[in-house]
């Protein structure tokens, strides 16, 4: 199972798209066991951190799109991580997580003092 070079392509766009990022990585792991087919990790880079609702619903959104690319892809039940970083590398905003094996999406936002 792999995901499409196309379908990274596209989440890429859509993730910038949604966060206003233009620095987007997107990684595919295989499954480490029967429960997953994969582990799909998306890592958008901001300047400066947006406000917490903003944020929140962009990691939901961005989780969601990238539950569908994987779907696309033939990747049925991926678990997704979704991290928002400050471009200085250093400073977390925010993740977004799907596991597969409870079908739930958390949302966690950092409280960033700038």
């Amino acid at each position: 199972m792999q995901f499409s070079e196309i379908k990274k392509e596209e989440l890429i766009e859509n993730v910038k798209k949604i966060s206003g990022s233009d620095d987007v990585e997107v990684d595919y792991s295989l499954p480490r066991d029967s429960s997953s087919t994969g582990f799909l990790a998306v890592t958008f880079y901001l300047d400066v951190p947006p406000n917490k609702d903003k944020l929140e619903n962009d990691l939901a959104d961005i989780v969601t799109v990238s539950r569908q690319a994987a779907k696309e892809s033939g990747i049925t039940t991926p678990d997704i991580n979704v991290v928002a970083m400050l471009k200085d590398e250093t400073t977390p905003l925010g993740v977004g997580n799907y596991f597969s094996i409870t079908g739930k999406t958390y949302v966690r936002v950092e409280d960033i003092k700038v």
